[in-house]
Order: structure tokens, then sequence, then C-alpha cells
């Protein structure tokens, strides 16, 4: 099972490329020309509907660049949540702090400081949001 969610992990290194390129060229909005969005148009959320036995889809939320990964169902069934910060004081995000949040036909902001990521599975610890895929199916940098 965990040979399956693997695959999916592609599909979040993809969409963390889209996010990061997007914060330090000035896009409007984290997820501009991912999936269903159009580039510079708006700070919609992308959809990626992935073709696979494994993965279901992906998608990013254009405001805070949160990247969710949903499985198939036999591959789990659930969400891998994979969120963009700054700072933190250890792997797990510990002290981070969310990207700037994006608005409307506003060019975002480059960073300050160098994007890291958090991927979250059900019982992971740190910085973002949990996804529903349970642990044990969920590659370790999830867990």
């Amino acid at each position: 099972m965990r040979a399956r969610v693997a695959e999916g992990m592609i599909f979040i290194s993809d969409a963390k490329t889209v996010v990061n390129i997007n914060s330090a060229s000035g896009a409007i909005g984290y997820a501009a020309g991912h999936g269903n969005t159009t580039v510079g148009t708006d700070i919609a959320n992308s959809l990626l509907t992935v073709a696979s036995k494994n993965v279901a889809s992906v998608e990013i939320s254009g405001t805070v660049g949160t990247v969710t990964l949903t499985t198939s169902a036999i591959a789990g069934n659930g969400t891998l949540i994979a969120t963009p910060y700054t700072g933190g004081t250890d792997a797990f995000g510990t002290g981070g702090v969310a990207l700037i949040t994006a608005v409307t036909q506003t060019p975002l902001p480059n960073p300050t400081a160098v994007i890291k990521w958090r991927c979250k599975s059900i019982g992971a610890i740190g910085f973002g949001a949990v996804g529903t895929l349970e642990s044990r199916y969920a590659p370790s940098e999830c867990r």
C-alpha cells in the first residue's frame, strides 16, 4: 500500500514546485498555472484530476499554497496535506510561519526566507493541516 501512495509524492513534488515558483515570481495566487487554473487571473484553487490507479487528484490552495493529494480507494482512500511555511526550529516546522495569504489581483510578495514544507497524514505532528490518510500508508516524511 505504501508503494501506491509513494506515486502521489511525485505529484506533490510537482505542485510544491508550482507554489515555490509562483511565490518567487510575483504571480497572482499560489496555484496559478496548475491544473485547471490560468496564469495571472485570480487566486482560485487548482484541481488536477489524475488518471492513475493510485492517485485521484492534486489540489493547490490559491490563497495559502497548501497542497492536498487525494489517493484512490486501492491506495488508502485518504489525503496527504503538504503545507508551506518559513522559519521553524526543526524538521516538523515547530515555530514556522505560514506564507502570506494571497489577495485577489495582487502579486505575491517575494518570500523573506526559504520556503519549507511539512507533509502530514493522520497522527503527524508539526506545522500545518493534517490529512486523512492512515499513517501506516504514508511515506515517512508525512508521518
